[in-house]
C-alpha cells in the first residue's frame, strides 16, 4: 500500500511539472527576454567599439578615435537603458558592466590567440552595424 501511494505521488508530481512546463510565457516575460537580448547586443557593440577606439587612439587617428569612442559610449548607454526594462537601475548597471567585462575578456582572448580573426571580425562587426550606429567596419588583415 505504501509503495502504491509513493508511486501515485510521484506520478502526480510528474504530471503537475509537465503541465507547468507547457504553460505559455507571459507578455512581461517575453518583453524581459527581448530587452535582455537587445541589451546584450548593445554591450557587444560597445565592447567592440572600445577595442577599435583603443586601436585608433594608439595610432593617433583623432577623428576615428572620437567616432568610435562616441559609438562605444552610445552603445553602452542603450545597453543600460534596455537592461533597465526588466530590473532596477542599480541591478541593470551591475548586469551591464558584468556583460561588458565578459565580452571584453572574450574579445581579448580571440585577438591574443589569432583565432580565426576574419570570422571574429564578421561576427562582431555586422551586429554592431545593425544597431544603428552608421559606422563603417574597420578593414583588418589577419597577422601572419
Amino acid at each position: 500500500m505504501v509503495t502504491i501511494m509513493r508511486e501515485f505521488i510521484i506520478i502526480v508530481a510528474l504530471c503537475v511539472y509537465s503541465l507547468s512546463s507547457l504553460a505559455e510565457p507571459t507578455s512581461e516575460a517575453i518583453r524581459d527576454e527581448i530587452t535582455d537580448n537587445i541589451s546584450t547586443e548593445y554591450v557587444e557593440c560597445g565592447a567592440y567599439f572600445s577595442v577599435v577606439f583603443g586601436a585608433f587612439e594608439k595610432s593617433g587617428n583623432k577623428e576615428a578615435t572620437e567616432k568610435y569612442k562616441s559609438a562605444s559610449d552610445q552603445a553602452m548607454m542603450f545597453a543600460l537603458i534596455s537592461s533597465q526594462e526588466s530590473r532596477s537601475k542599480e541591478m541593470a548597471t551591475k548586469v551591464t558592466l558584468a556583460r561588458y567585462q565578459i565580452i571584453m575578456k572574450d574579445m581579448q582572448k580571440t585577438i591574443e590567440n589569432n583565432y580565426s580573426y576574419p570570422l571574429w571580425n564578421i561576427q562582431v562587426v555586422h551586429p554592431s552595424l545593425t544597431a544603428g550606429t552608421g559606422l563603417e567596419p574597420v578593414e583588418t588583415k589577419r597577422p601572419k
